[in-house]
């Protein structure tokens, strides 16, 4: 396709995806234009209404910044912008962007471009589709001719087009305790496969797998708390890169402030959210109780999983299912059953 409709249909895709996915979006695109490993995101109510946060810089300079996002249809006016202004100032950053899938109306311009203490950056939807363009973020291009990327475009979402949950968003790692290590690995910089690796080896003293350094990831994908981002080089081969959400940098600061009450609230709420857990408790509700064979039969027609991998993760997503109050697991036999509760055991 021709430019201008590459343009059409980027800001397409843009607009279709979640706003918290356009929030990764617009990271990524940070990071591959300014090529720094340094940004992320804000945790909500972190830094004052900035969603993203880094530095650009090595040797001989370092300077901070903030990016405002929005995915707005309507145009961003003077308020927005006038707010953001304060926050680069309050939070002392030395320069920002402000990146919208809209436009800004002159107010907003005349402000951005005004006596402000930090240079401000416009990215609004025609200079957005144009970067991703320039930088081939969400399409390839060949012969002159553009094409949408579906493989980047399906780094967001934990569903298919046809509302099957990814096979890798099924999860197959079962301790929260190790999952939560990969959050702060990954936090931390180690956002490859082999990078996670040998920080799990580190930071448990156990002998991990390759195959499982990828399912502690997808798991906490899964959850909401990282995201994908789109492969780089790493020892001279192209792998997956992770970074962590906003949820995620929030979860994150719970646990490292030992503020156990709000990390375990967020932890159950994001069991709950994960496409596959939602699912089961939609059936488990119409159904109740319900057979650790009848689990693997939902977790097979829901997801892109076949029946005998669905037979194996059905253990995992039990003990998932487990954690949740309105949700009770027994023995049955030599397997399990589960019950939906019709109050939370909270209430008793």
């Amino acid at each position: 396709m021709k430019r201008s409709r590459a343009k059409d249909e980027l800001l397409d895709h843009a607009l279709s995806i979640e706003p918290e996915e356009f929030e990764q979006l617009s990271k990524i695109l940070v990071e591959q234009t300014e090529q720094t490993n340094d940004a992320e995101l804000t945790p909500f109510h972190g830094d004052g209404g900035i969603d993203i946060r880094g530095s650009i810089g090595r040797e001989f300079y370092r300077a901070q910044f903030g990016v405002q996002v929005k995915q707005y249809t309507q145009r961003v006016g003077s308020p927005a912008m006038r707010n953001f202004v304060g926050a680069l100032s309050s939070h002392d950053y030395q320069f920002g962007s402000f990146i919208t899938s809209s436009e800004f109306n002159s107010g907003a311009i005349d402000v951005a471009e005004g006596e402000v203490a930090q240079p401000i950056t416009l990215i609004d939807r025609d200079r957005l589709t144009d970067i991703m363009l320039e930088e081939e973020l969400g399409v390839v291009q060949a012969g002159g001719e553009f094409e949408i990327d579906h493989e980047f475009w399906d780094l967001f979402g934990t569903s298919t087009g046809e509302d099957l949950v990814k096979s890798d968003a099924v999860p197959q790692a079962d301790s929260f305790d190790v999952i939560n290590t990969v959050i702060e690995g990954i936090d931390e910089g180690h956002r490859y496969k082999h990078q996670i690796l040998e920080y799990m080896k580190r930071m448990t003293g156990e002998d991990w797998t390759p195959r499982q350094a990828d399912y502690y990831p997808q798991a906490a994908w899964a959850l909401g708390y990282v995201h994908k981002d789109p492969q780089g080089e790493y020892d001279g081969r192209q792998m997956r890169q992770w970074g962590l959400t906003r949820d995620g940098e929030e979860y994150l600061t719970f646990i490292r402030e030992e503020d156990d009450e709000s990390a375990q609230d967020s932890l159950l709420k994001h069991i709950q959210e994960a496409d596959i857990i939602q699912s089961v408790l939609q059936y488990l509700r119409e159904h109740t109780p319900i057979s650790h064979d009848d689990l693997a039969q939902v977790i097979e027609r829901e997801s892109e999983l076949n029946e005998t991998t669905a037979k194996r993760r059905r253990g995992t997503v039990g003990k998932w299912l487990n954690m949740l109050p309105e949700v009770r697991q027994s023995r049955d036999g030599q397997t399990y059953k589960y019950e939906y509760l019709e109050k939370n055991l909270g209430d008793y």
